[in-house]
């Protein structure tokens, strides 16, 4: 610390930080160090600002702190005008979810149980298939491919038929 202290007084602002971090690595708890770096104390450390924001339970989300709680809401009442959208979109009722992700758009009727191992399995078929046939997934491609994906086989044929084309 008065090392860092030293630091200061020669204009060597670079050197006296990293001595600063170094006085908090023997005692996280040291007051004038955190002080000097302009850290926070959360649970009796200092932690930079970032740090001790993401301590606090607070995540960044675009440009700003806030809840993880509050991110979610905001998430959840996008997601559900996006939804609504896509559903009129690929024609489909709330039974299904739609699921955005680079590069394709996964259109599911499967239980909240399955979803995510049904995201898992798509993300890694795509990839495959980007390999294999790599042709098929041009980065100028305007819109995303769509895959759906039907909970029973009989629910495949209803869209099927739905769609005229049942052959």
């Amino acid at each position: 610390y008065e090392l860092a202290q030293w630091c200061m007084e020669k204009g060597l602002k670079a050197e006296a930080r990293k001595h600063y971090r170094m006085a908090l690595e023997i005692d996280p708890t040291f007051s004038p160090a955190g002080e000097a770096l302009g850290y926070e104390r959360v649970n009796g450390k200092w932690l930079p600002p970032d740090e001790a924001k993401r301590a606090r339970g607070l995540v960044e989300f675009e440009g700003k702190w806030i809840t993880k709680e509050e991110r979610d809401r905001i998430l959840n009442e996008r997601d559900e005008k996006v939804q609504e959208e896509l559903r009129r979109k690929y024609g489909v009722g709330e039974e299904f979810f739609i699921a955005r992700r680079d590069p394709f758009v996964l259109v599911s009727d499967v239980s909240k149980e399955k979803r995510r191992k049904l995201l898992e399995a798509a993300l890694a078929l795509h990839a495959t298939m980007r390999d294999r046939f790599g042709n098929l997934f041009r980065a100028d491609r305007k819109d995303p491919m769509t895959v759906f994906a039907f909970s029973t086989r009989e629910k495949f044929q209803e869209r099927l038929r739905s769609d005229g084309k049942e052959e």
